[in-house]
């Protein structure tokens, strides 16, 4: 018998396979598909219906609204990045001191309590006197990324340093050093803290040396501060500065 395919050029149209060109193997499989065609069917059914059930959307919608606070007007995902550059660390530092700075006093306090809150620290016992510098630098002519200090309403003053890290690691002594810089500081010492995307394996030895700091991402940081952060204190300017620092860090 001449190949199918021959016959189809020759008469100038399809032709199909007949049974008896089909070879042993083909024979066979086909009996195996006529078979359990059906039954495999019913399994691949099965199987869909278990490894990808129906979803109630709405209801995982509104969980990640609460979770992530989107309902807040002022939420940083509503705003756009600055993408037109890759800013250091020390801006980063500098332009949330600024931010958390502001001249109007209930704005800073406000702004200054949130991100307390957010980095961890508790301003109990009164909030008063809230202030914030970067790039502060110690008796031992190194700086201190991040310094807020506040009194309580016994006139105590209190204390969060942050040591902000991206692209570099904690060096040699530079904790220790943060740390004796704060023997000016009255006994309120609030709270230690270097954020960095991830705990690196440096850091982590870093921490393990220097028991009384402790690890905070900046993910971490930016969500709890959406959720603590009233709208009323917040400005077009300041959301798009965290969502950048969210999205470069």
């Amino acid at each position: 018998m001449s190949h199918p395919v021959s016959q189809a050029i020759r008469a100038e149209k399809l032709s199909f396979f007949d049974s008896e060109s089909f070879t042993e193997n083909s024979r066979f499989l086909s009996r195996v598909y006529l078979l359990f065609s059906s039954k495999i069917l019913q399994y691949v059914r099965k199987v869909a219906r278990n490894t990808y059930p129906v979803h109630d959307w709405k209801s995982h919608r509104e969980v990640l609204r609460r979770v992530f606070s989107l309902d807040h007007s002022h939420h940083l995902f509503h705003a756009s990045p600055i993408n037109w550059a890759r800013f250091t660390e020390p801006q980063l530092t500098k332009g949330l001191g600024y931010f958390l700075s502001v001249r109007d006093l209930r704005v800073r306090h406000e702004r200054i309590k949130a991100a307390l809150l957010a980095f961890g620290a508790n301003p109990s016992g009164g909030f008063n006197c809230a202030s914030v510098a970067a790039e502060v630098e110690t008796n031992e002519k190194t700086r201190i990324d991040l310094l807020i200090t506040w009194k309580g309403d016994d006139e105590q003053t209190q204390a969060l340093v942050v040591e902000a890290k991206i692209n570099h690691v904690v060096t040699k002594g530079q904790l220790q050093s943060y740390r004796r810089h704060l023997k000016n500081f009255d006994k309120g010492l609030s709270r230690l803290v270097v954020v960095s995307p991830k705990p690196t394996g440096p850091l982590k030895i870093a921490l393990s040396q220097n028991p009384e700091w402790c690890w905070v991402s900046w993910r971490d940081f930016l969500l709890r501060h959406e959720r603590l952060f009233s709208s009323w204190a917040d400005d077009p300017h300041y959301v798009q500065f965290r969502r950048t620092l969210w999205e470069q860090t």
